[in-house]
């Protein structure tokens, strides 16, 4: 029951890893970005979750995420903004306000 549990577990995360539009490597991306560039909203979660933030509208989409953190299309949190978090542009990175 258990391996079944972890393996259903898995290969959820695979499915929504496969279907979201992967960052790109050295990039640093505001949260609302990398969830309109794909299906990056659990990842970002587990990243706050992993860092003791609050799970909150504010932290997701205004918070800072580095990509490739652990290989391709992965992401690690940076920091979150204390007002906005700001779109750099194409190809540059996304910074705090």
């Amino acid at each position: 029951m258990k391996s079944s549990l972890l393996f259903m577990s898995t290969l959820a995360t695979l499915v929504s890893y496969a279907s979201a539009t992967a960052c790109t490597t050295g990039i640093t991306y505001c949260g609302y970005n990398l969830i309109k560039k794909g299906n990056y909203r659990v990842e970002i979660a587990r990243e706050l979750h992993k860092y003791r933030q609050d799970v909150n509208n504010h932290n997701m989409y205004h918070s800072l995420f580095t990509c490739g953190e652990g290989g391709v299309g992965w992401i690690g949190y940076l920091g979150t903004c204390d007002g906005d978090c700001v779109d750099g542009g194409s190809g540059k990175s996304d910074g705090c306000w």
